[in-house]
């Protein structure tokens, strides 16, 4: 029609559970017995302790990241995020957090940073990846928000303990609710730290050192249990390590990308989890 507009909103994020997540927090919720499906882990994937079994249902205790999150859409420069499918196990574009030669292995004062161990060849050399990284919480208790419906500012909340005898809202004859309730959420943070350094170190072996790969635009959350396990050290020798076993993507989150090309960029990502909602705050 002459004179009419349309926009189209186009996502700048976008955030998924996947079937694995979903299963582990059923599991979580109803008490039923954990399924240890070996097959669709990370240790599967790399082989790493992959028939190696938890003693307890895993918690999410590590992200991942990537740098295939986005994709452009034209020729102006203009980007997208891909969807989130719940099928997914794993990040569409992994990359590892460090990648070292075998002679020159993280310190054990390092490695308790990083899980998921793995050794490659790369361009005739070997390599020992990491592909997971420790994240933090940074509450040792869920927090409870609500969220002013006028205002919106947020605010603590705190139980009204009445409502274990609790009154129906007011509705009005076409079934809407006449009162206006504060929104309350119930959420925990975790920070995630990454630096310039890792990445680049990363992109310089995988991608000859070509930084325009140093673009972040990926982050999995990833449940496992850790665990003392027997590796073998570069100079060929036995050595025990924490690994983390039965590693399962459980939530991902894509996005436009952070450039990570400056080695002495230091951030921390924080993930603020709960209500059936993902935030990621860089």
């Amino acid at each position: 029609m002459s004179g009419s507009t349309s926009t189209t909103l186009v996502p700048v994020s976008q955030i998924g559970n996947t079937i694995l997540g979903i299963i582990r927090q059923l599991e979580a919720d109803t008490g039923l017995p954990p399924t240890y499906d070996t097959n669709s882990t990370l240790n599967a994937k790399y082989g790493v302790s992959a028939t190696v079994l938890p003693t307890s249902l895993p918690t999410i205790l590590y992200f991942g990241i990537g740098i295939g999150g986005a994709f452009n859409v034209s020729t102006g420069n203009l980007s997208q995020p891909y969807p989130v499918l719940t099928t997914n196990m794993d990040l569409y574009q992994p990359i590892p957090f460090r990648c070292v030669p075998v002679e020159q292995d993280l310190s054990s004062t390092d490695r308790t940073q990083y899980r998921m161990r793995v050794r490659k060849t790369i361009n005739n050399a070997d390599y020992f990846l990491y592909y997971l990284k420790t994240l933090n919480y940074s509450q040792t208790t869920a927090q409870l928000t609500e969220t002013d419906p006028t205002t919106g500012l947020q605010s603590p909340y705190t139980l009204d303990y009445s409502n274990l005898s609790p009154r129906p809202p007011v509705v009005d004859t076409s079934g809407r609710v006449t009162s206006s309730a504060a929104e309350v959420n119930v959420s925990v943070t975790s920070t995630l730290p990454l630096t310039g350094a890792e990445v680049t170190e990363v992109i310089n072996v995988l991608y000859g050192g070509d930084l325009r790969y140093a673009k972040i635009s990926e982050i999995g959350l990833y449940s496992g249990q850790d665990k003392i396990v027997t590796g073998v050290a570069g100079n060929g020798q036995s050595m025990s390590y924490t690994e983390a076993i039965l590693a399962q993507l459980n939530t991902q989150y894509n996005w436009l990308g952070d450039d990570f090309s400056n080695q002495s960029r230091t951030s921390t990502f924080q993930i603020v989890q709960g209500s059936g909602s993902l935030l990621l705050l860089g």
